[in-house]
């Protein structure tokens, strides 16, 4: 007798658990609709508009970055190849975070970690901090593109994911644009 009172007290459970399951997809499926998903995809899309402004600037204004370092050519080169030493194997790694964490607690600390680079770039007149602000660029940058796809895919529905990645690079492309605004200064 105590093991069929038992029996019913897990299925209970298990009812109550699938109960609540299916609140939480009703009230996701809710959230899903509407101007939500377009406004957490635009703020996204502007970290990548962001991610890319920074990865071009300072080509632009190699000269005068150049000058205030007192750095080479090839100490220049340096600098700036850190960002691409620290985005292209940390890519790797990206798709697997987004997973396991979800795109807020990923994305958000990746934008940090840019915006501490910026800040380190822009605050320096030596080399050396100048490479390690490019690196850190280099790692938050590796989460923008692919978290954006990864929030529209869950977030935007299904017939409008052919066109998030095309807005997507042009809002990028539109990054690069800006970051050329430093030559008509």
């Amino acid at each position: 007798m105590t093991s069929n009172s038992g029996e019913s007290k897990s299925i209970q459970s298990q009812s109550s658990a699938q109960q609540r399951i299916s609140n939480l997809h009703g009230q996701a499926q809710r959230a899903r609709r509407g101007w939500r998903p377009w406004m957490l995809f635009l703020v996204c899309s502007l970290f990548y508009f962001y991610e890319f402004f920074a990865r071009v600037a300072p080509g632009v204004l190699q000269p005068e970055l150049m000058r205030v370092t007192g750095s080479s050519q090839g100490e220049f080169g340096l600098a700036m190849g850190m960002y691409f030493l620290a985005y292209a194997p940390s890519q790797l790694l990206v798709g697997r975070l987004l997973d396991r964490f979800g795109v807020r607690a990923v994305v958000a600390p990746a934008a940090l970690v840019v915006a501490l680079g910026c800040l380190l770039f822009a605050s320096t007149n030596n080399v050396v901090v100048l490479e390690l602000g490019r690196l850190m660029q280099g790692l938050g940058s590796s989460v923008a593109y692919l978290g954006v796809i990864y929030l529209a895919m869950i977030w935007l529905p299904p017939q409008r994911h052919g066109i998030i990645p095309g807005l997507t690079i042009a809002i990028g492309t539109l990054g690069a644009s800006f970051a050329q605004y430093p030559l008509l200064i």
